[in-house]
């Protein structure tokens, strides 16, 4: 065991989500070679954010550790997609390299003035982080103009809450909420849309 990792764990306060290193601890880091090919699979804890990124296997000695947990080694942030036991004292742990954000998700205000007018604002509910994956972009040509069109995935955890029709900022560029997939018991996965004249 010969590389230095940070256990991380999400910690919330009042509508604030962070990552934050709950322990620091010695382990084995061996690059699999091995892809993540659970796109679409819904058992898989997270199937769209590292979809196609190469699984990465830590063995560490024997902890408190779940895929509600994740890692940063060597300054990059890995989602755990599996624990398991490797002995009497050691569990390994795999994770998928993903790439994350800070987000802020904002919903539109609910609600009519006394003239009957929709209020028209929004309410900031939460800044948490997020492992961004492009699922595609797409190009229309229109008279006079053409529209293009980015669809990401967000993989959140699972405390992070949001509902079709919010708006997410994500690292300062705003986005619409079209879907929700709640998968398992760890994370949660929002398609995002984004559209603009070209």
């Amino acid at each position: 065991m010969n590389e230095r990792i940070e256990i991380l764990a999400l910690d919330q306060r009042e509508r604030e989500f962070s990552w934050k290193r709950i322990d620091r601890t010695w382990a084995q880091v061996e690059m699999s070679g091995e892809r993540n090919l659970y796109e679409g699979d819904n058992t898989n804890p997270f199937a769209s954010a590292g979809a196609g990124a190469e699984l990465t296997r830590f063995l560490l000695r024997r902890r408190e550790l779940t895929p509600h947990h994740a890692i940063r080694w060597q300054g990059r942030h890995y989602l755990i997609t599996g624990v398991a036991l490797c002995g009497r004292n050691h569990l390994e742990a795999v994770g998928v390299c993903v790439q994350s954000a800070a987000c802020i998700a904002r919903r539109p205000t609910a609600g009519k003035d006394s003239l009957k007018r929709p209020l028209g604002g929004t309410e900031e509910i939460a800044r948490f982080p997020a492992a961004v994956a492009e699922e595609r972009r797409e190009y229309r040509p229109q008279s006079p103009m053409a529209r293009a069109e980015a669809v990401y995935t967000l993989t959140t955890p699972k405390a992070v809450q949001l509902r079709e029709g919010d708006l997410v900022e994500v690292d300062g560029i705003g986005y619409h909420l079209s879907a929700v997939h709640l998968r398992g018991e760890y994370q949660n996965e929002y398609e995002i849309r984004r559209e603009w004249d070209l």
